[in-house]
């Protein structure tokens, strides 16, 4: 999906290819030095001028002049001893840096919440702006240098504002840790589509590779690419693997330096369209400079990517150079060379200038210059090694600067091409960039094209002098874009070249050997280096162009063609025919049948030849025909003669000679067959099926068969099938009492059966007849049960019955079959009542109705009901207001009842209580208390009430208990210990005569004061 995006963007910028072309003729100068062009980029695009500042050792150098000038600054402030990198605004003027112990702002102080980090001997750290913005940048570092058995390294990040602390920057997250086990490498490179970066780092002990995305957003550690590449070379099985990781400035292959003894270094493929590394293997066997390979840990790829240099720091310093134009590992390892091996001269890493120069630091040493390779695109010694080139005014340290590649030169192409050329030669140029684009060329000072093919060009110059060739392709910032110049001379070649020995024509599957004497210093075949001047080809099919080129100095390489020609095998094939039983002589031998020949010779060159001889019988026909005819057809008889019909029996023979001029004999047969019509009648009965000729048949039916014969002659067959006469089934049914039996056909049957007795008729189908038996069941005796209250009756089976019985009764059911019933009379409970017959009441008084009934009384009835409390209730109160009888009538739950009956007499009241009706409790000790008073002192009061006339009690009294007296003292005229007003009061008084009546007395009584 990432590449699918850069390529999307990168073709939005490429809106037309004329408009595209127009804009590089007008940007010329920019195209030739690889500058940005001025339409719109987006904002966070780099200019190239962010890593205008390097810090190393103690000293640095400033680039923003174009040249690099010695820059001791910050000398009194920090010496840099390995690991360090720096970054730059858009105008070139610092921004900040790092020496792996302590962030820097550009005031040389410590930035504000930088923690220390203690790692001063770790080689690599990096520093990357986030994509989208214009304050915030990322610093990776690894952890602290570890012990064997201590923890690995951790490579560690934090973010960095820089509109914090006054524009100085401040660091505003804590340390985070990316991976758990990291080796000391750490680089960053740009994502292909040109926004995002790459954060590669490696596992310290496994040494996988990680790839970590930055983009606008952040990190994005859900797009974490894993990547096994090459071997493990973990030399000292310890918790951190040291050494330079470094990446070529078309993003297309990395270098990783393994310390050790000796040390190791693989070449990697990239991809920064999906963070892939890939197909790494070394650059050095076991053997070969293993004893010059103790220490060596710097690396730095030139300016055209076709070479990397190695650098060693140990007892003999050494640079290795390493040719990658053919990236093949065979070439490339035979392709590497020591550009130095010297005692005491002084060491440290490589860097790329922005001058295509490479710069070395000298470590170890008190020397205050830089090493200077100053063509490192040159092979070998041409490559211009100049010790202590550069005065630097400091010790420079061990490790060059660490900058993330797209920011130290964001639009600068890297094309690949000889500097220097012969007039008329072919020269070759190659565009070398991972990322999907579109490669225009341009030859502004003239020049012939011969091919063109995306990314490479092959080309001829008219005329000696200085040309230049330029590449460019669009980016999302702009352009990428390369000036080559070349220089194309009249050569002056002193080519020798002569043939000892030519095999230039030579028989099919035959070698040839091809020898020269020549003065080139090497000559190749197909891009291997021949190690003598004699090849010798095997077993060649065709023919065949040998083109072997030859190297000399001065650019006068020579292509010389030598064609083989192949002389095939001479063959040819004859075919020879004879008749059938006949034969055929061939070099002393008869032949008779069908056979290849093949007959070898040689021919007047001296190579094989070959005659194919195919010997093949004529066919010679004898055959014979049996025709068979059906009664009525006809068949033609083809003949040699011509042909005629047959329609009878007949036979033949006929000889002739056929179109191959061989005997022929055809006989033929021909006979007359017969055709039919019968008629098959089937009989079945009904509700049975016929199968005929795998059909079942139910109804009775008639059809039509047509058949052929064993002849093939057409046949007709007539089916008939026939449902036999139904004799239809005959049913008896016999009804059978418990306990009675009947027989049927000899046998007697005594409870319910069915029998099915089966016959065929006189057609031979089945036939039935079935008997049933039905069996009554014995029925259970009927209990029937009756109840009745006493002094009733109740009539079963015509009789009354008054007293209780049991008594059983014989009958016949419905089937005529015997049947019992059991009949149980019962009597009811006994229930009865009893009142008094005669009852005397005071007139005007109360009294409780009260009598003796049974337990089993549930209703309750008294009337007549006037005068009474309750009519349903056992125990009614009745005022005594006149004579009466009344009546109670007692049921139980079965409906059974019983009465009684008491008269009531009622009577006039004596003189036996004294109610006064006025009183004035004025204290003046008359009628101050209003008592009431009995004429016999066993009457008593047993309730008193008084009421205002509102209803409002004002005063009442009652007798206690057992007959221990009463409160009743009399009223005193007063509630609450308060006056009541002068007014008529209401009576209620409950009392009881010495006889236990009780009387209800209602009244009134009158207060004054």
């Amino acid at each position: 999906m990432l590449q699918k995006y850069g390529l999307i963007e990168m073709m939005n910028e490429l809106y037309s290819r004329l408009l595209f072309i127009v804009i590089l003729f007008q940007s010329t100068s920019s195209l030739i030095y690889g500058q940005q062009d001025t339409f719109s980029t987006p904002s966070d695009c780099p200019t190239g001028l962010e890593t205008s500042i390097w810090y190393m050792g103690t000293h640095g150098i400033d680039w923003r002049s174009g040249t690099p000038q010695p820059d001791s600054f910050f000398y009194s402030a920090l010496g840099i001893g390995e690991g360090h990198s720096s970054i730059c605004g858009k105008q070139g003027n610092l921004l900040f840096y790092s020496d792996n112990d302590y962030i820097y702002n550009r005031n040389h102080q410590i930035m504000a919440g930088c923690p220390r980090f203690s790692n001063r001997s770790s080689v690599m750290c990096a520093i990357l702006p986030q994509p989208g913005s214009d304050s915030l940048y990322y610093f990776f570092t690894p952890d602290q240098f570890p012990t064997i058995t201590g923890p690995p390294y951790k490579l560690r990040y934090v973010q960095i504002d820089m509109s914090q602390d006054s524009g100085l920057g401040a660091v505003v997250t804590p340390e985070q840790v990316l991976i758990d086990s990291s080796s000391e490498q750490v680089l960053a490179v740009k994502h292909c589509n040109g926004r995002d970066w790459w954060i590669i780092c490696q596992n310290a002990v496994t040494e996988v590779f990680y790839s970590f995305l930055l983009d606008t957003s952040g990190i994005q550690f859900n797009q974490i690419v894993t990547s096994i590449s090459g071997n493990i070379h973990n030399i000292s099985n310890e918790q951190y693997k040291t050494g330079e990781l470094a990446i070529s400035n078309s993003g297309e292959h990395l270098i990783e330096c393994t310390l050790g003894h000796p040390s190791q270094v693989e070449l990697h493929q990239f991809d920064p369209s999906t963070g892939i590394i890939s197909n790494g293997y070394d650059l050095f066997d076991t053997i070969t400079t293993a004893k010059n390979r103790k220490e060596l840990i710097g690396s730095a790829f030139s300016s055209d990517d076709s070479k990397v240099y190695l650098t060693l720091a140990d007892t003999f310093d050494v640079i290795f150079q390493v040719d990658l134009q053919d990236p093949d590992s065979l070439m490339v390892r035979k392709r590497i060379n020591r550009i130095i091996h010297q005692l005491g001269f002084g060491v440290g890493g490589p860097v790329l200038g922005r001058d295509d120069r490479m710069y070395i630091t000298t470590f170890r040493k008190f020397f205050k210059t830089l090493h200077v390779i100053h063509q490192p695109n040159e092979y070998g010694q041409a490559c211009e090694l100049m010790l202590n080139d550069f005065y630097l005014g400091g010790k420079s340290g061990l490790i060059a600067p660490n900058f993330a590649v797209g920011l130290e030169r964001p639009y600068r192409a890297v094309v690949q091409g000889k500097k220097i050329i012969c007039k008329d030669s072919v020269a070759h140029f190659l565009v070398k960039e991972a990322c999907p684009h579109i490669t225009e060329w341009m030859l502004p000072d003239g020049g012939q094209i011969i091919l063109q093919s995306g990314d490479s060009l092959a080309m001829v110059f008219p005329d000696t002098g200085m040309y230049r060739v330029i590449a460019a392709y669009p980016i999302r910032c702009g352009f990428k874009s390369d000036t080559h110049r070349v220089q194309v001379n009249r050569c002056h070649c002193l080519h020798q070249f002569s043939l000892t020995q030519a095999d230039t024509l030579v028989c099919v599957g035959s070698s040839s050997t091809i020898a020269f004497n020549t003065n080139a210093s090497s000559f190749l075949i197909d891009g291997i280096v021949l190690p003598n001047s004699t090849v010798t080809i095997t077993d060649i099919k065709k023919d065949t162009l040998l083109k072997i080129y030859l190297t000399y100095p001065d650019a006068c390489d020579t292509i010389i063609n030598i064609r083989i020609r192949v002389i095939p095998i001479d063959s040819s094939q004859t075919v020879m025919e004879f008749c059938n039983g006949d034969s055929i002589f061939i070099q002393n031998q008869w032949y008779h049948h069908d056979e290849e020949l093949r007959i070898l010779s040689t021919n007047q060159l001296g190579c094989d030849s070959v005659v194919l001889i195919s010997l093949k019988t004529k066919r010679s026909e004898s055959f014979a025909t049996n025709y068979q005819i059906c009664e009525g057809d006809s068949v033609w008889l083809f003949t040699p003669n011509g042909g005629k019909w047959i329609t009878s029996n007949e036979s033949d023979t006929i000889i002739w000679n056929n179109q191959e001029g061989c005997d022929s004999i055809y006989t033929y047969n021909a006979t007359v067959f017969p055709s039919f019509h019968e008629t098959l009648n089937f009989h079945k009965c009904v509700k049975d099926s016929l199968f005929y000729q795998g059909t079942y048949y139910l109804q009775d039916t008639s059809f039509l068969i047509n058949y052929s014969t064993q002849y093939g002659c057409d046949s007709i067959l007539s089916i008939n099938i026939i449902n036999y006469p139904i004799s239809p089934a005959t049913h008896t049914i016999h009804n059978l009492c418990n306990g009675d039996s009947i027989q049927i056909d000899n046998i007697w049957y005594h409870d319910s059966i069915t029998i099915i007795t089966q016959f065929n008729n006189q057609y031979g189908c089945d036939s039935f007849h079935m008997t049933e038996v039905h069996l009554f069941p014995i029925h259970e005796p009927t209990t029937i049960t009756f109840y009745f209250c006493i002094g009733d009756s109740v009539q079963i089976e015509q009789l009354w019955y008054t007293t209780a019985s049991e008594f059983t009764v014989h009958k016949s059911n419905i089937h005529s079959c015997d049947s019992v019933i059991h009949y149980t009379v019962i009597a009811y409970e006994d229930i009865f009542v009893d009142l008094d017959d005669t009852l005397e009441l005071i007139r005007g008084g109360t009294y409780t109705l009260s009598g003796l009934h049974s337990m089993n009384v549930t209703r309750f009835r008294w009337y007549p009901s006037e005068y009474l409390s309750c009519t349903d209730c056992p125990n009614p109160e009745i005022k005594a207001i006149q004579d009466g009888t009344y009546y109670l009538e007692v049921s139980d739950g079965n409906g059974c009842t019983a009465i009684d009956s008491i008269f009531i007499h009622v009577k006039n009241q004596t003189s036996e209580i004294f109610i006064p009706n006025i009183f004035s409790p004025n204290a003046d000790s008359k009628n101050d208390t209003w008592n009431i008073t009995f004429s016999d002192s066993k009457s008593k009061i047993i309730t008193l009430q008084l009421f205002e006339r509102w209803g409002q009690q004002v005063y009442s009294c009652e007798s206690y208990p057992n007959g221990m007296g009463s409160n009743c003292n009399g009223w005193d005229g007063m509630v609450n210990n308060r006056l009541c007003l002068p007014n008529v009061y209401i009576y209620l008084i409950n009392w009881e005569n010495a006889a236990g009546q009780r009387f209800l007395i209602k009244g009134d009584v009158t207060l004054l004061r």
